[in-house]
């Protein structure tokens, strides 16, 4: 179940139709308002009724099988101008299940989207990483990098960072974290700062009651640094620890989904970063989602927040 709702009337939930099948692996608004998400070898959009679906095409990559990666990230590259494409994506590691190994590979996913035709085409690869690693994060800075964040691989969980310049399309490293973790929750405010929460940091164990940023130095990454401030809330015991999302939201984030360990979760949170101090930042409890999920996508287009 799809569902989406306005904070104004946090108790009203209204429902939108499922898709018919798939492991949901990204999500985003195109420039014509439709709910796009990219699942194993099809991209569907929703138009406001229904759903559609559309093949990836490997044209410009015969032979690629996109389906046999679980658990990549997927970031938005840029939204060309005068362009033919709506939308630009980097697909980024995963792991190959028939070879039982974290991949180091990066493909880019066109869609096409306009009155005569909705095109998905797998387009070509970027150089490898330094680090296989799934369930990591990507995100995009100000349009001009993508970090990739953690994750872990087939032996251990990651702290380390690495950096796609999109205009060179090499690689560099990006400051490590503080502490490795996979599977967290991530966004960017202002186009530079960066901020994770939650994730396992090993079998069992979690990166608990903790916000960790990143004010990255747009003239040299090198000189980015991460801080961690701790979270101060009354319902620190119904908070996810893990595969939740985050969303920001005027001057803060609101934080939903995920699980506890036990149980998945649906509470709704404000992370309240505009009040922040050097050492905590308040959390206000806002209510509860209609159905507890978690790895579910958050996304948000004129007030109203959307669960997918």
């Amino acid at each position: 179940m799809n569902i989406y709702f306005h904070l104004s009337k946090i108790n009203n939930f209204n429902n939108i139709l499922n898709m018919t099948s798939g492991e949901t692996k990204f999500s985003f608004y195109d420039k014509d308002n439709m709910i796009l998400i990219v699942v194993s070898n099809a991209v569907f959009t929703f138009d406001g009724e229904k759903w559609n679906s559309y093949p990836i095409s490997d044209i410009n990559l015969p032979g690629t099988d996109f389906s046999i990666l679980k658990r990549p990230s997927i970031a938005e590259i840029y939204q060309p101008k005068n362009s033919q494409y709506s939308k630009v994506l980097l697909i980024s590691g995963g792991f190959n299940m028939p070879n039982k190994s974290s991949s180091k590979q990066n493909f880019v996913l066109n869609f096409c989207h306009d009155e005569k035709e909705t095109k998905c085409i797998l387009d070509f690869k970027y150089s490898d990483m330094t680090t296989g690693r799934f369930l990591h994060s990507a995100v995009n800075i100000a349009n001009k990098y993508i970090i990739l964040i953690g994750g872990k691989n087939e032996k251990e969980y990651l702290s380390s960072c690495e950096c796609l310049s999109i205009d060179t399309k090499k690689w560099s490293q990006f400051p490590s974290m503080l502490s490795p973790r996979a599977n967290f929750a991530s966004c960017v405010t202002n186009n530079s700062t960066i901020y994770l929460y939650g994730g396992y940091i090993a079998n069992g164990q979690f990166n608990t009651n903790k916000l960790t940023s990143s004010n990255v130095d747009l003239s040299d990454i090198s000189k980015s640094k991460w801080t961690e401030l701790s979270l101060k809330s009354d319902k620190e015991n119904s908070m996810p620890k893990a595969c939740c999302c985050i969303l920001p939201y005027e001057d803060n984030i609101i934080l939903t989904g995920g699980t506890n360990g036990q149980n998945l979760l649906s509470g709704l949170f404000e992370i309240k970063i505009s009040e922040m101090n050097e050492k905590e930042v308040e959390v206000d409890y806002l209510g509860e989602a209609k159905t507890a999920r978690n790895n579910t996508h958050f996304l948000m287009k004129d007030g109203y927040f959307y669960l997918v």
